[in-house]
């Protein structure tokens, strides 16, 4: 299997792909403010499908938000 740039072994968007699509996001944010920031950035599918399979709460910080990603790959 040929990754893309910016994915993961397992195919998922890499952790820097995911902070370069949410540059702007202010914390605490919800999974809704999250998307529309990576909505506005352009972000790729492979972003917005983490992000929508997010439960729906508020991240305190980009780590607490790579850390519930984590738990989804």
């Amino acid at each position: 299997m040929v990754r893309g740039e910016g994915t993961t072994a397992q195919g998922y968007a890499s952790p820097a792909k995911i902070q370069h699509s949410l540059k702007g996001a202010h914390y605490p944010s919800n999974k809704d403010d999250l998307i529309r920031v990576a909505k506005s950035n352009s972000a790729p599918n492979d972003v917005l499908n983490i992000l929508d399979i997010l439960p729906n709460k508020a991240y305190t910080s980009p780590a607490d938000l790579m850390k519930e990603i984590g738990k989804k790959e």
